[in-house]
Order: C-alpha cells, then sequence, then structure tokens
C-alpha cells in the first residue's frame, strides 16, 4: 500500500501502513464486500430496498495499492497532457462546450519548482490510483445486483458531494476553475451518473439543474411514500428539494427558483436562476 502522507499530523493518523508487506484493509474493498452481501440479504426479500454506499475514496488520507501508484506515475509523466486530453474527452463526449471559455490553470505543475512539481504528481497518482479502485468496486456492486436479480429494477445514483479536493488542484476539474471549499464551477460542480433500466435511455445527457436535495423528494415519488409527519416522536423538516422523476425518464424540467449553498460556513452563495442563470 501507497500512503502518502507530508505532514507530522498525516503521518501520525494516515501514515502507518507505508511500505508494509503485511494484509492490509482497503476500506474500498471492504465496503463493497459488505454491501454486496446486503444486497445478497435483500434480494431474498419482497420488499424494495435503499442502499446508500458512501466511500471514502478518493478523499484524504491518500492511499492506494503500490503498483496502481506506479501505473499512473508512468501515465502522468506529461500533466499538461493530462489535463489538456482531460478538456478533449469531455468535449468529444457532448459534457462541455467546444468553444467554452477555460481558465488555464497550471500552476502547480508548470510554475513551481522541480521537487514541488514532483510532489503534485504522486499525489495526482495516488488519487487517480483511488478512483480506478472506487471504479472496480462499483462494478462489483454492479454485478451482485445482475447476480441477484435485482439490476432490471434498480435505480442507481452515482454522485459525489462537491469537485475535486484541493491536493490535486485543478488537474481533475479541468476544464471548470477551482476545487473543493471554492464557490466556483470546480467547486460546486459534481459528476452525476443515474443508470436505470427500460427508464433512462442509456448514453443520454442531461441539462436539468439537480442538487443534491432533490434526491430524498425524487425517491420519494418513486416509490410512492409519503413524507412523515412525525419521525421518532419529532416533526422532521421537509425537503428543499424537489422530485426530478421527468428528468429521469428524459422530460425537460425547469430549473428551481433559487440555490444557496454554503461552504464550512465560511463561504456562501445565492444563485437565483432565470433558465440560464
Amino acid at each position: 500500500m501507497h500512503c502518502y502522507a507530508d505532514t507530522p499530523f498525516l503521518k501520525k493518523h494516515y501514515g502507518a501502513c507505508h511500505g508494509k508487506s503485511g494484509k492490509a484493509f482497503y476500506s474500498t474493498d471492504g465496503i463493497t464486500d459488505r454491501a454486496v452481501d446486503l444486497i445478497e440479504e435483500a434480494s431474498d426479500q419482497t420488499d424494495p430496498f435503499f442502499m446508500y454506499v458512501a466511500y471514502r475514496a478518493p478523499h484524504k488520507p491518500l492511499q492506494a495499492p503500490e503498483e496502481l501508484v506506479q501505473k499512473y506515475l508512468k501515465r502522468y509523466t506529461d500533466l499538461q497532457k493530462v489535463a489538456d486530453d482531460r478538456h478533449k474527452g469531455l468535449v468529444s463526449a457532448g459534457l462541455f462546450p467546444q468553444n467554452g471559455d477555460i481558465a488555464n490553470n497550471n500552476f502547480l505543475w508548470t510554475k513551481q519548482d522541480k521537487e514541488k512539481i514532483e510532489k503534485f504528481r504522486l499525489q495526482a497518482a495516488v488519487h487517480a490510483a483511488m478512483v480506478e479502485k472506487l471504479d472496480e468496486n462499483v462494478g462489483k456492486l454492479i454485478q451482485s445486483l445482475k447476480d441477484n436479480g435485482e439490476y432490471e429494477n434498480t435505480l442507481i445514483l452515482y454522485f459525489s458531494d462537491n469537485g475535486a479536493a484541493s491536493h490535486i488542484g485543478d488537474l481533475m476539474n479541468s476544464p471548470y476553475k477551482g476545487v473543493k471549499a471554492l464557490l466556483w464551477e470546480g467547486g460546486a460542480r459534481t459528476h452525476a451518473i443515474a443508470s436505470w433500466p427500460d427508464v433512462i435511455k442509456p448514453g443520454t445527457i442531461s441539462d436539468d439543474l439537480v442538487w443534491v436535495g432533490d434526491i430524498t423528494p425524487t425517491l420519494l415519488e418513486i416509490t410512492n411514500t409519503e413524507f412523515p409527519e412525525k419521525f421518532h416522536g419529532s416533526v422532521p423538516r421537509k425537503p428543499d428539494g424537489r422530485s426530478v422523476l421527468a428528468s429521469l425518464k428524459g422530460n425537460k424540467m425547469l430549473p428551481p427558483e433559487a440555490i444557496f449553498s454554503t461552504i464550512k460556513a465560511s463561504k456562501a452563495s445565492f444563485i437565483k436562476v432565470d433558465g440560464s442563470f
């Protein structure tokens, strides 16, 4: 296991396993193993089930199998090419306009001394290795759903909480500006993938504006469930979002009137949406 830690705090709390050759518990694998067990248990029941799988990766601590880290160190020899290829890939996939304005925030791998650039390259390689392990484990979850006969009747939502982490700068957010905890698009936008056989047409892209607060109302509508008036003796606050089931089905939805966001109670933004925002 390669465990990146460059401060006394990180070395104390996260770096103890670096270089060890003994058997290591890797949480991304462990979470999946438990989730697969739960899918198998749920598939024996007739009631629908909800599963929330919260991987820590690729958040800190930066830890990944050494062979994968070495794989990406080789691939990331030219970091500018990595950023450029990411941009081109998004354009070719229809996820970013070809003539869209971008900010080339490449100082982390072009305008520092060689030692700092190599440090950044290593962090980027460990991060990429963690993402590959994450992809591998999501694949295991999907295969488990198929093996247990649940895939065709399951809505899968795949997303993260915010933009890329600051330790890899704008490299993984290209062509957006900013990172986690910043309110530029690189900190506020996030990927989101939805899969639902016979409901969501494969390969389609939606430009509808959706945020995490829309998930609960959407699931309530899909399952025909009333939001509880009381929960454990208390009156719960009603969800701020709205159901976006229509959007999942391919129908265009008007954007919400406004969206508020805050980061660590220190930065806040208010977006009043007029259709183009």
